[in-house]
């Protein structure tokens, strides 16, 4: 086929309009909510609403350009749902690369098999760095998954990852704990030992997060991220079928509270 048949329209639409068409009819005027998303908490708003959305419209802004060959990339973004327009200005917004994400001290590192099945973060790092000269300008960050069968374990999981960064020279590395969490799975210490049950799971929680906030600065914390926010199947870890800071059906368990204050919200 070299033509597509025109689309049927409903009655009363047009398939083009003149300029003069154009000019005279009347001026609009968004009233809506504006919200410019210059912050996690706007980016997480902005995310459930788009994400909420079957039919979002878009539009980019870009710098100009007035040379043959000349070009930039988009400076703004804006996404419009039927409640708000998200306004991203990624000019200002942080898309630095981040290495991960590593698990601090998966049990299959242990293995002797070959090829390695795994690699403790530290192991990994230390073999980068000497593989791989140039390495340090590729990426801005560290992603971690300091998982440990109770939290004051954190400590030496991530300050073992500060030694090998301040080994290679490469301290101003920022640390995202992107996986952490805890199951209100019944406790059973010799088969899983991250249930820890309903009390045991805000426990790991309220002190996990106590521990990073106090030594923010010093271990050069980006962000945390609880894994996860629903329980999840029994079949995809030992864990994820408690893990979650709701039950199945959305259902809000006590660390959900534990979370929210932690994060300035209200549960």
């Amino acid at each position: 086929m070299t033509d597509a048949p025109a689309p049927a329209l409903p009655p009363g639409f047009l398939r083009s309009v003149s300029r003069e068409e154009v000019n005279a009819l009347p001026i609009g005027r968004y009233e809506g909510e504006i919200v410019m998303v210059e912050s996690n908490r706007d980016f997480d708003r902005a995310w459930e609403d788009l994400a909420s959305e079957s039919s979002i419209g878009w539009d980019t802004e870009t710098r100009p350009a007035f040379r043959v060959g000349e070009s930039y990339s988009p400076s703004l973004v804006q996404a419009a749902t039927a409640r708000a327009v998200y306004v991203f200005p990624l000019a200002r917004m942080d898309f630095s690369p981040v290495l991960g994400g590593l698990f601090a001290r998966p049990r299959e590192a242990t293995w002797k098999v070959k090829p390695p099945q795994a690699f403790f973060a530290t192991d990994f790092l230390t073999k980068m760095y000497k593989r791989t000269p140039g390495v340090r300008s590729k990426f801005n960050a560290i992603a971690l998954h300091p998982y440990s069968s109770r939290y004051q374990l954190l400590r030496p999981n991530i300050e073992e990852v500060r030694a090998v960064l301040k080994a290679n020279r490469d301290l101003r590395k920022r640390i995202w704990i992107t996986e952490l969490g805890w199951s209100t799975q019944k406790p059973d210490p010799r088969r899983n030992a991250f249930a820890k049950g309903v009390a045991g799971q805000v426990r790991e929680l309220r002190g996990s997060f106590s521990m990073l906030r106090k030594n923010q600065v010093r271990w050069r914390i980006g962000g945390v991220y609880w894994f996860s926010l629903e329980d999840g199947p029994e079949a995809a870890c030992n864990f994820c079928s408690g893990a979650g800071l709701f039950a199945s059906g959305f259902v809000p368990k006590p660390s959900w509270t534990a979370y929210a204050r932690f994060a300035g919200g209200r549960p």
